[in-house]
């Protein structure tokens, strides 16, 4: 019975060698597809919707945080940085590890100008199988006519600046999904 089997063994290895078959399993796909539920941007804004201006003690830095479902498991990404001074540099979702990563790049509005609610959000992971992948989505807001206006952006309380979420008023309600591409495959 062993020997049946090993000798079953040898000809299917026989048999992939000489059709060049490989020899390893599959690695995994060569796109995956990602979400992102939730999205969370608080930044200072050009007003403290008060007579006083922004100063020292009421200015604070810019936060960002995302939720992205990979097919493998979930993870949150978060990051804060000086008042329109955005990162570009990549940035690890994990503090433990940096198998998921990301950035943004500064994107114009359709005016020409810049803030802080209109960027490029650039994500890179690790897969469990041993595959790099990486996406990127252009991110906007307050102009559901903009089919990247992901955002709904609004003014708080006083020296409270602006907060943005997906699927408000003033965004484009469909899903936030990046096509991730596998790198060097």
């Amino acid at each position: 019975m062993i020997f049946n089997f090993l000798y079953l063994v040898c000809q299917l290895t026989l048999f992939s060698i000489v059709r060049g078959a490989p020899m390893t399993p599959n690695a995994g796909p060569e796109t995956e597809k990602w979400h992102i539920p939730d999205m969370k941007l608080h930044f200072m804004g050009p007003s403290t919707q008060t007579p006083i201006p922004w100063n020292t003690q009421s200015s604070f830095d810019s936060t960002f945080e995302f939720n992205i479902v990979f097919p493998d498991g979930k993870t949150t990404c978060t990051t804060h940085w000086p008042q329109g001074s955005p990162p570009t540099r990549e940035i690890s979702c994990n503090r433990e590890a940096s198998d998921q990563i990301f950035s943004l790049s500064p994107r114009e509005n359709r005016n020409g100008t810049l803030n802080e609610c209109n960027f490029v959000l650039h994500v890179r992971r690790l897969a469990t199988h041993g595959r790099f992948y990486s996406a990127s989505h252009a991110i906007g807001c307050n102009d559901p006519q903009v089919e990247s206006s992901y955002l709904t952006c609004l003014s708080g309380a006083p020296f409270d600046g602006i907060r943005c979420e997906l699927k408000g008023p003033m965004s484009v309600m469909g899903d936030l999904v990046l096509e991730a591409r596998c790198e060097g495959c």
